[in-house]
């Protein structure tokens, strides 16, 4: 594992419930974000690619937050 890697882990788990649930959040909307641009552009890989991340996040979601 390289250094930036580290990093970007250790501030992962670092972060606050708050701040974690809006990291989700704001992946979950740029994947999205994606994902319709690669539909445009008939990217199909990277369109499946973006929806399945998105899922993963939010069935991730759906895991630990207390309804």
């Amino acid at each position: 594992m390289n250094e930036f890697q580290k990093y970007k882990e250790a501030s992962i788990y670092s972060m606050s419930g708050v701040e974690l649930l809006q990291l989700l959040y704001d992946e979950a909307v740029s994947r999205l974000s994606k994902a319709e641009i690669a539909l445009e552009d008939r990217e199909y890989d990277l369109f499946d690619d973006c929806l399945l991340r998105v899922s993963r996040i939010v069935r991730y979601l759906g895991d630990i937050l207390d309804m």
